[in-house]
């Protein structure tokens, strides 16, 4: 059945497994064809928040977040900011004179976590359906709705997976089969606790076949984990430090490669989604 919003949860064990720059480039993606996208940071670090949202009256001291939304001081329409990649104040012109116009101006509606959500996440934790009642006023207006949780099973990660349909882990180069297993059985016991939740597959990520030990882990990955793999991997490449720098997804930062990888990877994402909501 299809589901609208597509809620997805990019979510780890460890971290420096790419959970933040997956998360936004996917969006980027999806925002690239038309989608309305609004990325959940459920990290109290906000390293993503504080990147992307350049551009918008977002102060990192003081502003409004998903927290201040679940202590009832905002409403959720508060806590979103608005942002366009492609258009960066004393960013754009440095980018149009090294690259040209790229025309991929398109918005992403983003809402920080704020410092304090590992506090608030406890003190509600007993709440069912926590997530899904303080969206309700929002979430019809988006096609996806991405979160980026933080990486651990802190309890603000367990409210985003009561809320979210599908999961996404991304296996950077720090993550061990363990760990990636670990993020499995997590999921599966939502499954088996009547959560409408599924592993939607498992994303190989800042892969280099030069470097033995990432070629070893996607081996091992692939011969124990199989059909969860994407077959798509994510390539290693410095245009991801580059494109963070400039505040801008994969797929707005020009002529870079491993964005290619992210569009073929994105319709591999859509595509398992729609295979499952036939």
């Amino acid at each position: 059945m299809y589901r609208h919003p597509r809620k997805i949860a990019f979510a780890a064990r460890k971290g420096g497994g790419g959970k933040s720059t997956s998360a936004i480039s996917f969006a980027g993606e999806m925002a690239l064809l038309g989608s309305r996208v609004l990325i959940m940071i459920f990290d109290q670090q906000d390293d993503l928040a504080d990147s992307y949202l350049i551009d918008t009256d977002y102060d990192p001291e003081n502003y409004r977040s998903l927290a201040s939304v679940l202590k009832g001081e905002i409403s959720v329409r508060e806590a979103i900011y608005t942002t366009i990649p492609y258009q960066r104040k004393g960013r754009a012109a440095d980018l149009k004179a090294k690259f040209g116009s790229t025309g991929r101006d398109y918005t992403i509606d983003i809402m920080p976590a704020g410092y304090d959500i590992p506090t608030v996440a406890l003190e509600l934790s007993e709440e069912e359906n926590l997530i899904a009642r303080i969206m309700k006023e929002v979430e019809n207006n988006y096609d996806y709705i991405i979160m980026d949780l933080p990486p651990s099973d802190a309890n603000e990660s367990m409210l985003a997976l009561e809320y979210a349909n599908y999961v996404i882990v991304p296996a950077g180069e720090t993550a061990s089969f363990k760990s990636v297993n670990m993020m499995v059985n997590t999921v599966n016991d939502f499954t088996v606790n009547g959560y409408d939740l599924d592993l939607l597959g498992i994303i190989i990520n800042r892969y280099s076949k030069n470097r033995v030990v990432r070629r070893e882990n996607e081996n091992t990955f692939r011969d124990v984990l199989g059909s969860l793999i994407f077959s798509q991997t994510i390539r290693d490449s410095t245009d991801i430090e580059k494109a963070n720098a400039y505040g801008l997804p994969l797929s707005a930062y020009p002529k870079c490669d491993v964005g290619m990888d992210w569009t073929r990877l994105s319709r591999e994402i859509v595509k398992r989604i729609d295979e499952k909501e036939k």
